[in-house]
C-alpha cells in the first residue's frame, strides 16, 4: 500500500513537471516575439525559399549585379559601366553571400548534426573551386589550407569536426572584421587602396564577418530555433549598421524578406530597426 502511494506521488510529480515545463516553455516563446515567429513558421518553407532565392543570386549574379551594386553603394555612385573591377569584384563577393547562405541553410536542413557540417563545408569547398576554375581567381591560401584541414577533422571525428569547424569560421570572422584588407588583395591584387573598388571590397567583408559569425553560432547551439531566430536580427542589425554609416547594404527586396520574419510579432527593437533601414535605403 505505501508502495502505490508513493508510486502514485511520483507520477503526479512527473506530471506536474511535465506541465510546468511546459508552460514555462510556452511563455518563453510568447514573450520572445522573434522566437515565437521562427517556431510558428514552416521550417521546410523558410529553407525552400532561402534555396531558390539564394541559387537565383548564384547565376544570376553577372546579371543582376550593376543594379545591386547601385543599391549597394548608391550614396557614392560609383555603380557604373565602366568600373569593371568594381563590377568584377561585387559579381564575386555576391556568390560568396550566396554561398555562405547555402551554407546557413545547410546547417537548419540537417538540423545541426554532423552531416551539416560536411555539407556545409562541402558547399565552401565549392564556391572555391568555382572562382578558382571559373573566375581564375585564388582565394586566401590560409583559408584553403584550413578547409581541407577542416574537411578532413570532421570526417575523423564528429566532436574534434565540430570544435574544429567552430573554430574555423570564428577565425574567419575576426579576420575578416579586422584585417579585411588581406584576403581582398589575396584575391584581387590590382585592387588600388583607397579607390572606390577597394572600399566596396571592405564592405563585403563586413558582410562576411557577420555571416561567419552566424555559422559557428549555428554549429555551437546546433541550430535551435532561437538560434535560427536571433541569428536573423544579428543579420538585420548589420543591415542597419551599413544604412546609417553610409546608405549601404543589400536591395530594398532583400530588406524586406529580413526584416517582415522579425517584425510581425511586434517586438519593438525590431520594428525600429526595420523602420530605420527601409528610412535609410
Amino acid at each position: 500500500m505505501g508502495k502505490d502511494s508513493k508510486k502514485k506521488k511520483e507520477n503526479n510529480s512527473n506530471a506536474n513537471r511535465q506541465l510546468f515545463d511546459a508552460a514555462a516553455t510556452e511563455q518563453v516563446i510568447e514573450s520572445n516575439s522573434i522566437m515565437a515567429q521562427f517556431v510558428k513558421m514552416p521550417t521546410g518553407t523558410q529553407l525552400i525559399t532561402l534555396f531558390l532565392f539564394n541559387t537565383a543570386l548564384v547565376f544570376l549574379s553577372g546579371i543582376a549585379t550593376l543594379p545591386w551594386l547601385t543599391e549597394y553603394d548608391k550614396a557614392n555612385d560609383t555603380a557604373n559601366g565602366d568600373n569593371v573591377l568594381s563590377i568584377t569584384v561585387a559579381t564575386v563577393y555576391f556568390q560568396v553571400i550566396a554561398g555562405f547562405m547555402l551554407q546557413y541553410m545547410s546547417l537548419n536542413f540537417f538540423d545541426g548534426g554532423p552531416n551539416a557540417l560536411l555539407f556545409a563545408t562541402f558547399l565552401m569547398l565549392l564556391t572555391f573551386a568555382k572562382h578558382i576554375f571559373a573566375d581564375d581567381l585564388i582565394p586566401p591560401k590560409a583559408m584553403m589550407v584550413l578547409s581541407v584541414g577542416l574537411t578532413a577533422s570532421l570526417i575523423y571525428s564528429e566532436s574534434i569536426g565540430r570544435k574544429a569547424f567552430i573554430a574555423f569560421h570564428g577565425l574567419n570572422a575576426l579576420a575578416f572584421f579586422y584585417n579585411p584588407q588581406t584576403p581582398l588583395l589575396a584575391t584581387f591584387p590590382h585592387i588600388a587602396p583607397g579607390s572606390d573598388t577597394h572600399r566596396i571590397g571592405l564592405h563585403f567583408f563586413e558582410v562576411f564577418a557577420v555571416m561567419e559569425v552566424v555559422i559557428a553560432w549555428m554549429a555551437l547551439q546546433n541550430s535551435s530555433k532561437e538560434c535560427l531566430a536571433y541569428s536573423f536580427l544579428l543579420v538585420f542589425t548589420a543591415m542597419a549598421w551599413h544604412a546609417v554609416d553610409g546608405s549601404r547594404g543589400p536591395p530594398v527586396p532583400v530588406v524586406f524578406f529580413c526584416g517582415e520574419k522579425l517584425r510581425g510579432a511586434k517586438r519593438r527593437a525590431t520594428n525600429m530597426i526595420f523602420k530605420l533601414v527601409i528610412w535609410m535605403r
